[in-house]
């Protein structure tokens, strides 16, 4: 029977001691490697926070920037908007004032016609008076309505040539007497006035045989006289 060998306890020992060592050593290492392992990741960490916060207040500053242009913007427009208004306002007042004045001058050449109309047998025509003076009414004219009416008192006979309306007849003549005439007066007086003209044309026009108030006058005064001159026979 072999002999059975006897353990060496030193060398067991010293075994057991330096397997001790080599784990400790082994942890302390990776302790050392987890360790610079996190510390990375705390660096990169902070870095992404320091990167974030920048960026946070780089935005920040950015939109109180735009906050300010707006704001700006905003008050450029309002003053825009208020000088536009202003200015509209003006031009609306000119505008209205000059309408106005328009209006009026509008309404002084309607009157003027009108009162053109109503003098056509006495101021502008001189019918007027050749009425009363030659028919020997004895009533006064002093409109066109009134010349009118003494006129239609001439047209007693009835007979068809004379008109219906005498003061569409008188303005229709009296136009186109003064629009024959007055070309040929104003070669003759180049230097008058266009109210001279007229108003030698009127005086012209209140002789001649073309006023259909003379044209009536004559034939009154003939039918007036008929009577007269059978009874002289």
């Amino acid at each position: 029977m072999p002999k059975k060998l006897q353990t060496n306890q030193k060398a067991v020992d010293a075994r057991a001691r330096k397997d001790a060592l080599k784990q400790a050593e082994k942890e302390r290492m990776q302790k050392a490697k987890d360790d610079e392992y996190w510390r990375d990741d705390d660096k990169q960490l902070a870095k992404k926070q320091a990167r974030k916060e920048e960026k946070e207040r780089k935005e920040a500053e950015e939109r109180e920037r735009k906050k300010e242009r707006e704001k700006l913007l905003q008050e450029e427009m309002s003053q825009m908007k208020g000088k536009e208004s202003a200015d509209k306002k003006s031009t609306s007042n000119k505008m209205t004032r000059s309408q106005i004045e328009k209006n009026l001058a509008n309404i002084a050449t309607a009157n003027a016609a009108t009162q053109k109309d109503n003098r056509v047998v006495q101021e502008d025509l001189g019918l007027v008076e050749n009425l009363n003076k030659m028919a020997g009414t004895g009533e006064g004219a002093h409109t066109l309505d009134d010349a009118i009416k003494l006129m239609s008192k001439l047209n007693t006979s009835g007979e068809a040539d004379f008109d219906r309306h005498p003061e569409r007849r008188l303005k229709v003549a009296w136009q186109a007497f003064e629009s024959a005439r007055l070309p040929v007066v104003k070669a003759e007086n180049p230097n008058l006035r266009l109210s001279q003209l007229r108003q030698m044309i009127r005086k012209e026009w209140q002789k001649s045989s073309a006023n259909p108030l003379n044209q009536r006058i004559l034939a009154y005064n003939a039918r007036r006289d008929k009577p007269a001159t059978n009874d002289s026979k």
